[in-house]
């Protein structure tokens, strides 16, 4: 609500001076014509705080490199639960008991949009000697 406060006050300072001309209808007019300046602004400034903590935050979270760091905790969380999640697609066979085993798939493709894809070349790099005979391409999409 600090952000909203010198409009507040110019508001007041424009409607006191409007009352001093002594015309009720331009008064009333400064008054709304402000009133509506500050809920515009008061909107715009929650829309961008949303944005900011459940957008931005996420990627703050994830980017923490640094070991101290309680959001690193949940960065390797999700590092692993998707490394994991690779793992057991490129290691599915179609049977598990015949002599020679067969993948499941053909080729691998692995899509990623904005963080995902971060986080998809951050389980690659690591284990790229491995998979990278198995998977096809990969692709970052925004």
């Amino acid at each position: 609500m600090d952000y909203a406060r010198p409009f507040i006050w110019l508001a007041l300072y424009v409607a006191g001076r409007a009352a001093l001309n002594g015309d009720p209808q331009v008064t009333r007019f400064y008054i709304a014509s402000l009133a509506i300046s500050i809920a515009f602004l008061q909107l715009a400034r929650s829309i961008a705080d949303f944005a900011v903590e459940n957008v931005l935050g996420d990627i703050q979270i994830y980017t923490t490199h640094d070991c101290n760091s309680a959001f690193y905790a949940i960065r390797q969380q999700i590092i692993s639960s998707v490394a994991s999640a690779l793992n057991g697609v490129l290691s599915a066979v179609v049977d598990e008991k015949a002599e020679v085993l067969e993948p499941y798939y053909d080729a691998v493709h692995i899509f990623g949009h904005s963080l995902g894809s971060t986080v998809g070349m951050d389980v690659l790099i690591p284990s790229a000697t491995d998979a990278q005979r198995k998977i096809d391409s990969g692709r970052s999409v925004g």
